[in-house]
Parts: structure tokens; sequence; C-alpha cells
């Protein structure tokens, strides 16, 4: 059983700070993980140590506030720093009055800190004609969308934050697109939005004209997983030798209301440029199931996978890149534009092993090692987990295809390490919040469930571990 600390439920950042306060931890680098929940109900960020060699689990004495409501949440590569897309709510004590992003530090001792102010970021304004054009204007702006942060990524050289806005309105109820706002990350780990951010995807040429609802998004990698001491298997393109200096980013963003995938490539300013057709100039999107949802990028650089929420599926892509030594074959069977996106064989892919359903597929991530795939099924409160082809790319069910979680689950992390990965569970019905905790073998895939997970405040939102 793993220990953790447990309090009651409480809306006032005093009161959840005081109950946290009050159990005692360690943590050290060399010997512990450390995993990083924000929570919507105390507003509050929890940190938890965990041993690496036995599980067990400790709260961290640190519980800097958030000024807002907290949608999601990503680590930087050294582990250094924790970024929190945060939207205003007044039902948060001293809440932000304009969507932003805030910065917090992870200190030796494993202990949070915030670093300034949360970071206005910018929204988007129509322009021109019906049908507008979309232009990067303040939030508050005449016409300007209410930006509504979903999605957060980060390229491996930490460089660059993506983050996906999903479909708004404006102060008088019109529709606003979805778009891609992009930070490029200075020393301390301080943000300045790019020029031209937010992006925005174009219309469809074909089939219904529906306003794009960005909820996804994952980049390609520009250097190849690190193996360590602890993993059994190697990653497969520990086999090839490093990505050339010159592999391009790619990003891929899913779109919820038109079921595809937008491609772009990453510019070394970090701006963003649509995957296009090279000889008529016609952006490419590509098609997937329905109500796309969620994307992972293998971190071999090989293949994309993308949940279908409402079809109960998933879709899985080679990525065709020249400069890739672990191109897919699939690629050769015709001139691909560089970045597209090619289905493989058999997709898309059943949930749970095949179970009935409806899973409710939502976000998902590739094992650090690049071998298997773990889908978080939201509506069946489960994991479904695959082995994934590293010559196909094809997925198919683990031998234990399909593991519970807590209820609601909505973010799942895998710590590099490949041995542990953790499910945040928002139960919204009773106001609880959880992070389900698993052992994962990196020879066979399969999550074993530790103890009876870690206890949160009420409505966590997200998860990073280090």
């Amino acid at each position: 059983m793993s220990r953790r600390c447990t309090w009651g439920i409480g809306v006032l950042v005093g009161l959840a700070i005081t109950a946290l306060l009050a159990c005692n931890s360690t943590y050290n680098a060399s010997l512990d993980g450390l995993v990083v929940v924000p929570t919507f109900g105390s507003a509050v960020m929890e940190a938890f140590s965990f041993n690496l060699t036995n599980g067990h689990v400790s709260t961290v004495n640190t519980a800097p506030a958030i000024v807002g409501q907290p949608t999601a949440m990503v680590l930087d590569p050294s582990g250094s720093y924790a970024y929190v897309t945060i939207l205003p709510n007044a039902q948060v004590f001293q809440t932000i009055s304009l969507t932003s992003i805030a910065t917090y530090s992870i200190g030796p001792n494993g202990g949070l800190s915030t670093i300034g102010t949360p970071l206005t970021m910018l929204t988007i304004c129509p322009t021109g004609a019906a049908p507008p054009t979309w232009t990067s204007c303040p939030t508050g702006s005449a016409g300007a969308g209410n930006l509504s942060p979903v999605a957060l990524t980060m390229d491996s050289a930490g460089k660059f934050l993506f983050v996906a806005d999903q479909q708004t309105s404006d102060s008088s109820g019109n529709l606003v697109p979805g778009s891609i706002s992009v930070f490029s990350i200075g020393s301390g780990g301080a943000l300045t939005e790019v020029a031209g951010s937010p992006f925005t995807v174009q219309t469809l040429l074909a089939g219904p004209v529906t306003t794009p609802n960005l909820v996804g998004l994952a980049i390609t990698p520009t250097k190849y997983p690190v193996l360590n001491t602890q993993a059994v298997q190697n990653a497969a393109c520990a086999l090839w030798q490093p990505l050339p200096a010159s592999t391009p980013e790619y990003l891929y963003v899913t779109d919820a209301n038109n079921d595809v995938v937008w491609g772009f490539t990453v510019q070394s300013s970090g701006a963003l440029v649509p995957i296009s057709n090279p000889l008529s100039g016609v952006v490419l999107s590509f098609p997937a199931q329905s109500v796309t949802t969620g994307v992972a990028v293998d971190p071999c650089n090989r293949f994309v996978f993308v949940t279908n929420t409402q079809s109960n599926n998933v879709n899985a892509y080679a990525i065709c890149n020249l400069t890739s030594p672990g191109r897919p074959q699939v690629c050769n069977s015709n001139q691909y534009p560089e970045g597209s996106l090619v289905q493989v064989p058999s997709s898309p892919f059943a949930l749970g092993g095949g179970g009935a359903g409806p899973n409710g597929p939502t976000v998902l991530e590739v094992d650090p090692l690049a071998n298997f795939l773990y889908v978080v099924d939201h509506l069946s409160n489960q994991l479904s987990c695959f082995r994934i082809s590293g010559d196909t790319g094809s997925l198919a069910p683990l031998s234990t295809a399909a593991v519970a979680t807590g209820i609601n689950p909505t973010a799942i992390a895998i710590r590099a390490d490949d041995n542990w990965v953790f499910v945040v569970n928002n139960d919204v019905l009773n106001g609880t919040g959880s992070v389900s905790q698993y052992e994962l073998s990196p020879a066979t895939g399969v999550l074993s469930p530790f103890g009876s997970g870690i206890s949160t405040d009420n409505y966590p939102t997200a998860v990073v571990v280090k």
C-alpha cells in the first residue's frame, strides 16, 4: 500500500494550504520521482514525491496558489519548470481577469514556487468581409474570441510552448474558430508569445463548412529517447543513427468539429506554416473518424496516433519525412509532401481489447521508449493498452488490454524511466479527486495498479511527472 496524505475538500486556498502543510514529506532527486497536479477546487498546485524503488508516496509541503481555473499543464524537458494554462473563474479566490499561462519553478527539494505573474495570452479577431480572416489581437478587443486553452505541449529542446485553443465565441455570441498559441521560452523559464500567434487553420475546401475546434496537439521529436539503466527493452530507434541536425519539427493538431488532423512545420522562430502540397499549394488535412480529440507522437519520429471520442477508436498514421532514418515503408508508396500523415494498415483500431464500449477515448500517450500506447477512456473509466508495431505502426492489444482508473479520468503522464504511469481522475459527481498510480513493465507494457492511488483535493485537471 502506498503512503499518502488525505484532507477535506474545500474551495478556499488558505484552508487547502493549511491541510497540505499538515503532512510532512521528503524528496530526494536521485531516489524519488515527483508528481504535480493542479486542482481547481482548492486552486493550488499539489506535489507528491514517490520512491522509485517501492513506489511509496508522500506530499511535498508546498502548495502555491493558482489564480484561476487550471485547464492543462506541461513540464519542461529539464524538469525545472511547470506551465499551466488558466481561465478566469469567479469561484476562485483572487482570480485572474484574462486567460493566461502561469509558470512555476520546481526546486531541488521538490517544492513548487510561483514565478512572476501569469502571462496574458493573445486571442484572435476577425478582419475583412465574411467569411472573415483572423488576426492576433489582445483579449477583450472588439470582436475578440473568448480564448479557451485546452491542451499544451513543448518541443524536445524546450524552446517553444504550444497551446491548443478550442472553438469559442465573441461577446456577441458569434463563433470564433480554434487556434494555436505559440510561446518562446527564455532564461528562467520566461515566456514570450511569438509573432503571428495565435495561428489559425483554413476552412476545409470540401465537405460541410464547420468552424475548426482545435482540442489536442503534439510535436515531433528532434532527438531520440535516452535509454536508461532501468529499461529492460530498448526503444527501436536506439538501433539507428541520431536524428540529423536538420530534422524538421512538425506540429499535429486535432480538429474535433471537422474530424481531421492539421499539420504544421515549426519555423526557427516558432511560427507555424501549414503543411501543403508543394505543387498546388493546397493546405493538407488528414482525415480521422468522429470527434477527433487527443493526439500523440511516437518518440522515434515514425507515427502519430489520434483518438476519436464518438466513434470509439484510434487512428494511426505514418509520418512521411525523408530526413527520418525510421521513415515507415508505407510512405514509399507515393511521393507524399514532407510531414504528411498516411494511415497505417488496419487503422482505425478498436479500444479496450474490442470491448463493447462506448469508451469515450480522449487523451493518449506513447511510452518514452516508443513501444506502447495508452489511451484514456473517459466514459468507461479505464486505460486501453496497446503494443505498437515498430515496422508498420499498427496497434495490438496487450495481454492485459485494459486497466481500471478512477472515476472520470482526464489526463495521463508516463515517467521518462518507463516504469511509472499516473492518471488524474476528476470525479465531478462526488466532488473528489485522485491520481491512479501504475507500475509499467518495459518488457511487456502491462500496467499493474499500485496501492490505492493518491488522494488529491477536489477537481484535479492535469498531471506531470518528473
